[in-house]
């Protein structure tokens, strides 16, 4: 009778059939502080608060979403939504590489670069690009400099080129670079007159090897390791020695 009634109340409430399903009187008699009433009552509620929630999480994103113009899509992952028309830009990187005598080569490298990067560089940050332009993934995906602007021909492809590129387009989809960045390479043009500098040179099979030389070492003023107290010790060690 009891789990009748409290269907009937669910029911009425709007929650799904789930929420409906009969308490076990055993369940309910093992927790002797709380009643069959109550402890029905307490899962109901909860039931609610979860499914209200859950709808105005669902209308505040939806909402958000189309007042930003943004198309709800697969943007996320390995392999996202792409369109041959999304924009991307292009550098030329002016790298290096070592030589098996160990002398650097000079090696220029094509590479997408992200809204974030361009806007950077377009501020007067240093960079190792020599040459920029606009284009599509469609484009540039098939990886062949000659559907490039002259400037690129000499250059090779990145690493991993394909999922790096996808990913940097992502980039250009955000609502600040759609309003602010578009123009700052336009569609089919190349602008070279960014801070070019190869002082700290992008060397590309360069192998980082680290040693105890590379270890920082911490100022005797805030000496927490004790490193003063040994050095003492040492040296009065040092002078037992030498009596």
């Amino acid at each position: 009778m009891a789990s009748s009634v409290l269907s009937s109340q669910i029911a009425v409430s709007g929650l799904a059939a789930p929420c409906a399903a009969p308490v076990d009187s055993k369940d309910a008699a093992s927790c002797p502080s709380v009643s069959f009433r109550s402890s029905a009552f307490c899962q109901g509620s909860a039931s609610r608060v979860a499914f209200r929630a859950s709808a105005k999480h669902s209308v505040r994103a939806a909402v958000s979403a189309s007042s930003r113009g943004v198309v709800v899509a697969n943007l996320t992952g390995e392999n996202p939504d792409w369109n041959d028309d999304d924009f991307i830009t292009v550098g030329l990187a002016h790298c290096f590489q070592k030589d098996e005598s160990g002398k650097l080569q000079d090696k220029f490298v094509i590479e997408a670069i992200p809204a974030g990067a361009l806007e950077c560089m377009d501020n007067g940050g240093v960079t190792c690009y020599t040459h920029v332009t606009a284009t599509t993934l469609g484009v540039v995906l098939k990886q062949d400099a000659s559907l490039l602007p002259a400037e690129f021909q000499n250059g090779v492809f990145a690493e991993d080129f394909d999922f790096r590129t996808k990913c940097a387009s992502r980039t250009w989809k955000r609502q600040h670079p759609q309003e602010h960045l578009l123009n700052l390479v336009p569609l089919g043009t190349v602008r070279s007159d960014f801070n070019f500098s190869v002082e700290d040179k992008r060397v590309l099979n360069m192998e980082n090897v680290v040693d105890d030389s590379d270890n920082i070492k911490q100022d005797l003023s805030i000496d927490v390791y004790g490193r003063a107290k040994e050095e003492n010790e040492e040296k009065e060690i040092e002078k037992l020695y030498n009596v």
